[in-house]
């Protein structure tokens, strides 16, 4: 599929700490991209020091999730 999608995560916090202070529910968000030379040039621009096996589109195989986590 050459389809792009985002995702809304409920966040759950894992300490009771986190909990109190919580006065309203967080998500988190996931993008999700094919793999393809838009994802692979923004990727790329972002993180200049990654490397692909194989810089085609036709690439059906590869498989890469980025974890971005802001932490305050």
């Amino acid at each position: 599929k050459e389809a792009a999608g985002v995702i809304s995560v409920p966040f759950h916090p894992t300490y009771q700490s986190d909990h109190e202070h919580s006065s309203k529910q967080e998500t988190a968000v996931i993008h999700i991209f094919p793999s393809c030379q838009f994802s692979k040039k923004m990727l790329k621009i972002i993180c200049p020091s990654i490397h692909f096996s194989n810089t085609t589109t036709a690439v059906n195989d590869e498989h890469l999730m980025v974890v971005i986590i802001h932490n305050d």
